[in-house]
């Protein structure tokens, strides 16, 4: 039994395991489907969280111009409309 496979595992008892690139990339397309599920959950999540994002930023700017029209005195309106004047030029860099 010197040339048969009994013998060259009895003879050599580490076998090597040769991954050809084949199975590699076998092996990842059957996980393709389940990372780009993955991939559309995270994006869709993302575009969730932006859009309660967006939703509060104009719910507050729509409460600052409320009470702009109805509840402020001349005084603090010329004031906040210098503000809105002079905020693009003061910008950290």
């Amino acid at each position: 039994m010197t040339g048969d496979w009994a013998s060259v595992l009895i003879s050599n008892p580490h076998t090597t395991i040769v991954v050809s690139e084949a199975t590699f990339w076998e092996t990842a397309a059957k996980f393709a489907p389940i990372a780009t599920a993955l991939i559309a959950l995270v994006a869709a999540g993302v575009a969730l969280c932006a859009i309660w994002v967006q939703m509060h930023l104009a719910r507050r700017g729509a409460s600052i111009d409320f009470f702009l029209k109805t509840e402020l005195d001349k005084t603090a309106i010329d004031l906040y409309n210098k503000f809105k004047e002079n905020a693009p030029t003061i910008t950290l860099k």
